[in-house]
């Protein structure tokens, strides 16, 4: 029974020691392997996992070979555990032979438990349990569930009624696996058999509540299967369809109702079952002569429907629509109104104008519902038509409509309090919602067009300002200053963002004082900065009056006059440098042409703080030298290389699209060790041989993420060393004095290889013709350029004799032989130029 917990290579490995003379002996993984023909790499990896599971011991002999055994009470001493596990497991687990009556060979004590019958009565065949115990209505289901699921998988579960010894019938789940090589006839199976007749009777009375429920709804409701077969149907549902449930249940809808399929039920049923989503419709069903509204619901087991009788809503609409026929050519509205604003009459297109019933206006204050802005202009008006007595034209006004938004009115008024059959002032209106806003959004165009020119200026003005400053602070205030000198910006600050805490640390503003003071910047996940500073892409809130997010400070916008906020994440080549906050008193600015232009000022600045650091490297005479170790990194996967073996990773090269070319070395023995880590990683997708030696190959392996080595480069980190030694994963990163260390760590230490910072030490700065020719190959050679010197050079290209030709680097690149050969005699020039003259011939 020990054996059965184990997978069959485990199993069969097992075996080998059992068949063993001495059970103790000694056996090496050369031998188990032959005698399972399996490779010696997975012998060995079963035989590991049998000495963690406690099955094998094993030592080594000598220097170099290790040898396993099976201790001889090991045996018994586990045949005893996995008899205290059985006798521990609620319910019954049994073996039987799987034919008419499943007899069994062995069952567990459980079985008294669940069936009330001795374990002996089952194994000895005096009970049998497909024909004694499994309820005779269920033999049938039980049976061909069982044989079809093992004849998909191998793999059963089922649920049937038992009869028990005391003839009590309960409910059971059985979950069950052919086990064997399939060779015995009939086969075997293996199983567990638990009692749910409490889950059962739980799920009974929660049917019983769900009903209660349904029938407590107001609207008629019924439910189908996935058949269209009626499952429920409450009162209301009955009274509507003219049926009872005792008639409509498990019939089809569309047997019982066949003029329904043609009508648009048919396809809102049959979307609701195919695409699992609710879907409504409204029809009227003339067999039944009434107009119904329904909405349908899908679940795992069927549809939902409710429904209702909407007859006498459809009758109102009808009447409504012959109604405004009358008036649908009409867009004015007029009322008659007492000298103080209380409304006697207005004419019926105010339904659609303003989606108001005449009826519930007639004795409100027409005042109530004019914008607060202009009732104070409103009343005047209205005085002076009730003094003056003449048609009077009355200013433009906003009104609220019914949805709660305002329309613009053009209005008139005439004085008729002497007119017996008027007595009011009547007002004539007209809708002019759509001039207005016309108005409005030239009017905005207008300022964008203008805020566009200056912004561009703006740009331009920074873009000179940044390069002419020489430290990173003049370059921020230069920015802020610039942005508030325009029309179009009130105010502006730069803050910095800790990658760790994500504490926000303000920097310099511009344009307002003591902003920064009341207001606490934050990096919430859900607040502009924290998504600024997240995602790396623009944050706006065009008016922070109506933005959710900007609601914590709209006391601060009251107070400092602001209406749209911009939050710009300063970056360069994936280096985040802080954020900018750009705030305007227009409403909607940020727009989306605007927009462009601001997501590129980030850039700008945050290449002239680049620059400026790159400057600061250059001129000093020290670097920051990181030194990060991972222990054991090959074991993590499951890899095992010899000893003193070594594998370095030299250069990384990108090709695009998040597609590069890692060149390294291995000494001769760990290249097998490589590529089992290649297996283990779905990110290295090829690995192949450039050239091998007998002490040393040297690879290159094609990756589909970015390696650790261009994630350094990407962040302003240059590799020193990268190699796997003895299994440990040491990496040393060489960074410019006053670079932000901890930002470098947290991304060394966020690769798949997770190693641990080990020494930070400062060293001396790299002569200046090394930089001068380093900054010439990241900045001045193209992606293009710089993917041809590098996979030449790892590919052996400039070797004599070459190792690899210019067209089977063209091919590994994807480009065309002559293609590769420009890029790389331009890359050639420009570095020789870096070398032998003063200033890089950039070409």
């Amino acid at each position: 029974m020990v054996s059965d917990v184990l997978t069959d290579g485990l199993r069969d490995t097992l075996t080998v020691f059992e068949e063993s003379a001495d059970l103790g002996e000694p056996l090496t993984a050369t031998e188990v392997a032959e005698r399972l023909d399996v490779s010696q790499r997975r012998g060995a990896a079963r035989l590991d996992e049998l000495v963690d599971q406690g099955f094998l011991r094993t030592k080594t002999v000598g220097t170099e070979e290790q040898v396993w055994w099976r201790p001889p009470k090991r045996a018994a001493e586990t045949e005893r555990s996995f008899s205290t596990l059985v006798e521990n497991v609620p319910g019954m687990i049994y073996r039987c032979r799987n034919e008419t009556g499943w007899p069994m060979e062995f069952v567990s004590d459980g079985c008294r438990q669940l069936t009330g019958y001795d374990p002996e009565a089952l194994e000895t065949g005096r009970i049998s349990f497909g024909d004694d115990i499994v309820h005779p209505d269920d033999v049938d289901h039980v049976w061909h569930t069982v044989q079809e699921d093992l004849a998909h998988d191998g793999q059963f579960t089922v649920q049937y009624r038992i009869r028990t010894a005391d003839d009590e019938t309960h409910w059971v789940w059985e979950r069950g696996r052919a086990v064997g090589d399939g060779s015995e006839e009939p086969p075997i199976l293996e199983g567990l058999i638990t009692d749910i007749t409490e889950l059962k009777t739980q799920a009974q009375h929660l049917k019983h509540e769900i009903d209660d429920v349904f029938e407590r709804v107001d609207d008629a409701f019924y439910a189908l299967d996935t058949d269209f077969r009626f499952t429920y149907v409450n009162e209301q549902a009955e009274e509507l369809l003219q049926h009872t449930e005792e008639e409509l249940l498990g019939e089809s809808v569309w047997e019982e109702f066949p003029s329904a399929t043609e009508t648009p039920a048919w396809e809102s049923l049959h979307e609701a079952l195919k695409t699992n989503e609710p879907t409504n419709y409204e029809i009227y069903f003339e067999p039944l002569a009434f107009w119904v509204e329904a909405n349908v619901y899908p679940s795992e087991t069927g549809l939902s429907v409710y429904f209702r009788d909407i007859t006498e809503r459809k009758e109102r609409e009808r009447e409504l629509e012959r109604y405004e026929t009358l008036f649908e050519e009409s867009t004015d509205v007029n009322a008659v109104l007492d000298p103080d604003g209380t409304i006697q009459y207005i004419t019926p297109s105010v339904g659609y104008v303003l989606d108001y019933d005449p009826e519930e206006l007639v004795g409100d204050n027409v005042f109530e519902y004019i914008h607060p802005e202009d009732r104070k202009t409103m009343r005047e008006r209205v005085a002076e038509t009730v003094d003056e007595g003449e048609n009077r034209p009355i200013a433009e006004f906003r009104l609220r409509h019914a949805d709660g938004s305002w329309r613009w009115l053009e209005a008139r008024g005439r004085n008729l309090l002497d007119d017996p059959q008027i007595e009011g002032i009547v007002a004539y209106t007209h809708d002019v919602t759509e001039r207005v806003e016309r108005k409005r959004e030239l009017k905005r165009q207008r300022e964008q067009l203008a805020a566009l020119n200056d912004f561009n200026k703006v740009v331009r003005k920074i873009a000179d300002a940044v390069i002419e400053e020489s430290t990173r602070e003049e370059i921020e205030q230069a920015a802020c200053q610039q942005l508030v000198a325009s029309d179009s910006y009130k105010f502006a600050w730069i803050a910095a963002v800790d990658p760790t805490t994500e504490q926000v640390t303000p920097r310099v503003e511009a344009g307002v004082e003591g902003y920064l003071d009341d207001v606490e910047l934050s990096s919430a996940l859900h607040e502009p900065i924290g998504q600024a500073f997240r995602t790396g892409e623009l944050q706006v809130s065009g008016d922070v009056f109506a933005d959710p997010d900007f609601e914590p400070w709209r006391d601060a916008a009251e107070t400092y006059g602001f209406r749209s906020f911009a939050a710009i994440p300063i970056v360069h080549k994936d280096t985040l440098y802080g954020v900018l906050g750009v705030y305007s008193e227009r409403v909607g600015a940020f727009a989306e042409d605007e927009r462009s232009i601001v997501g590129q000022l980030g850039e700008v600045v945050g290449h002239a703080i680049n620059a400026y650091e790159r400057r600061q490297a250059l001129m000093s005479d020290e670097a920051v030298e990181l030194e990060f170790l991972a222990h054991d990194v090959l074991d993590d996967f499951g890899v095992s290389a010899p000893e003193e073996s070594r594998i370095t990773f030299d250069q990384a090269v990108p090709l695009g699209d998040d597609e590069f070319l890692m060149y390294g070395t291995t000494t001769g023995d760990a290249f097998e060790a490589l590529e089992a880590l290649a297996d283990q990683l779905p990110h290295f997708a090829e690995l192949t041989v450039v050239t091998e030696t007998s002490d040393e190959i040297r690879y290159k392996l094609r990756l589909v993420e970015p390696p650790v080595l261009s994630t350094v480069a990407a962040h302003g980190g240059r590799i020193q060393t990268a190699t796997i030694e003895d299994g440990d994963f040491r990496l040393i990163v060489e960074v410019p004095l006053g670079m932000d260390v901890r930002q470098m760590t947290d991304i060394v230490r966020d690769t798949y290889l997770a190693p641990e910072l080990l020494a930070q030490r400062q060293v001396p700065q790299r002569d200046q013709t090394t930089e001068r020719i380093h900054q010439v190959f990241t900045d001045d050679l193209t992606d293009r350029q710089r993917t041809a010197l590098e996979v030449a050079y790892y590919a052996g290209f400039f070797e004599w004799p070459r190792t690899s030709t210019g067209e089977e680097i063209a091919e590994s690149m994807n480009i065309a032989p002559a293609t590769f050969h420009q890029h790389l005699r331009a890359g050639e020039n420009k570095l020789l130029s870096a070398l032998v003259a003063e200033e890089p011939a950039l070409r």
